[in-house]
């Protein structure tokens, strides 16, 4: 997921969090249900969360680091678009 992330780093920083942790959803190929699932909501949660989007910047830092800790996509890069030199 990383190479492809570098791939489009300038694309990336335009989108909102949502859209990002929307990618990392649909990279894994898994539905609402499944993705919310394993970072810990419900899919009424997740749904709720996405609604409501950056109104709610501690639940996206507990998202995100839910994302980082099972799909290992860093959660500074959900949270602001940019990404640390992880060579």
């Amino acid at each position: 997921m990383w190479k492809l992330i570098e791939e489009f780093r300038d694309k990336f920083k335009t989108l909102s969090i949502m859209e990002r942790i929307e990618f990392v959803r649909l990279v894994e190929r898994l539905n609402q249900v499944q993705f919310a699932a394993s970072i810990g909501y419900t899919q009424s949660g997740y749904s709720t969360l996405k609604k409501k989007g950056i109104k709610h910047r501690n639940q996206m830092k507990t998202v995100a680091l839910a994302i980082e800790a099972v799909y290992g996509v860093d959660h500074n890069w959900i949270l602001t678009g940019k990404l640390n030199d992880r060579r």
